[in-house]
């Protein structure tokens, strides 16, 4: 412990303190520790809606996004890079390389990669909101050096939920993000180890990610990321390995790729930069403003998600970004339809009406997410029409 608060001295984090547990119990009563290190300037966002809210700025302001596309090769050229895809070519000066467990295949396109991705899957579970004041900070344990990741901590969310995890497990296939009975008690009885009130049966969802690690599990995991630009094909800059913490690096690793990018490319500071914000829950709202909302559109006044309190505009808005994603799951992290404790079980039936109602998407062609998720083949109770002959 007093390593890593040394760690964080030298990189100038503030009002880092060692404290025994009766301190810890002032701040967090059901933590159970023999000491703890404070960080007062630790925060959480929601990774989800920061994605989005990157993405949906970028496109009104005029960057294109080709959803579903995949590389299929590169070819240098005297003043750029050709970009081979399945649908089509693209001539470009500079080629920026962020295909997380994938950043390899892309490498190998152009050269002879000079280093290996080990898939490293992550699980966790999420409990439901009655949890939620459990703990009010984030909360993890000392990490394990041998398996090469933090541990099982316990995260309070922006909306409300706790999560649990993530695990820790190397496997060989990068695509394998399923989650597990086996681990679902590993994460329990770890997180209980620090927070012995915590209940067995308050979890209603689990979920898995797969860390892009550039260490084995023999090496102990541990590897730094690679942000780097190619001696052999200039231009071509690299994002290798970034894993936990990425996403907290994110606003970081944006600016150095600027600087990078820079010495091929005139950039100039857009004069006229659009900036769009989502708005507050309808359920965050005082009575007043949702009388005055219900008024203008009375869909403010359906209630479509009954856990999380989401509107059938709500669900109509999330469809209508900017992005032109149109799916279960774009819904899903735009206004929360389908996170509380039934797990979509009642509003799924009202996001699909109001898919193919309003937006005019056919059921057979309506999907959970991306390329090969498609939700219904047709309708049980199609009407048919008979001829007599």
């Amino acid at each position: 412990m007093k390593k890593i608060q040394e760690v964080g001295l030298k990189n100038s984090v503030p009002g880092l303190e060692i404290q025994d547990a009766s301190e810890v119990k002032k701040k967090e009563p059901n933590v159970s520790c023999y000491e703890a290190l404070w960080v007062p300037t630790a925060g959480i966002v929601s990774p989800y809606e920061f994605t989005i809210a990157l993405a949906e700025n970028a496109v009104v302001n005029n960057v294109k996004f080709l959803l579903e596309t995949k590389v299929t090769g590169l070819k240098k050229q005297k003043d750029g890079f050709i970009v081979e895809t399945d649908k089509g070519f693209f001539q470009t000066q500079v080629v920026v390389n962020a295909a997380g467990l994938r950043c390899r295949e892309i490498v190998s396109m152009l050269e002879e990669p000079d280093f290996e991705v080990y898939p490293c899957r992550g699980e966790y579970l999420v409990l439901d909101k009655t949890c939620s004041d459990l703990v009010h900070s984030m909360i993890y344990p000392l990490p394990v050096k041998e398996l090469g990741v933090l541990g099982v901590h316990v995260t309070p969310t922006v909306e409300g939920n706790l999560l649990l995890g993530p695990s820790a497990e190397f496997i060989n296939e990068v695509d394998d993000a399923k989650t597990t009975r086996e681990m679902m008690k590993t994460l329990l009885h770890e997180a209980k180890e620090i927070i012995p009130v915590l209940p067995f049966d308050a979890v209603i969802n689990a979920y898995a990610g797969v860390r892009c690690k550039l260490a084995s599990q023999e090496e102990g995991g541990w590897a730094d990321f690679r942000i780097e630009e190619s001696k052999q094909n200039p231009g071509f800059l690299n994002l290798l390995g970034i894993e936990s913490p990425g996403l907290t690096a994110a606003p970081a690793i944006a600016k150095k790729m600027v600087q990078m990018i820079a010495k091929h490319v005139d950039l100039q500071p857009k004069d006229e930069f659009k900036t769009i914000k989502r708005g507050k829950r309808f359920s965050s709202l005082s009575t007043q403003e949702q009388s005055r909302l219900i008024k203008q559109d009375p869909r403010w006044g359906r209630i479509v998600c009954r856990c999380e309190h989401v509107t059938e505009k709500e669900v109509a808005v999330a469809l209508s970004n900017p992005l032109g994603a149109r799916t279960l799951s774009s819904v899903k992290y735009r206004c929360r339809a389908g996170m509380g404790r039934c797990q979509g079980g009642f509003c799924t039936q009202h996001i699909i009406r109001i898919m193919e109602k309003e937006f005019d998407i056919k059921v057979e062609d309506m999907k959970l997410k991306s390329t090969g998720s498609h939700l219904f083949t047709g309708r049980t109770r199609e009407k048919k029409v008979y001829n007599d002959d």
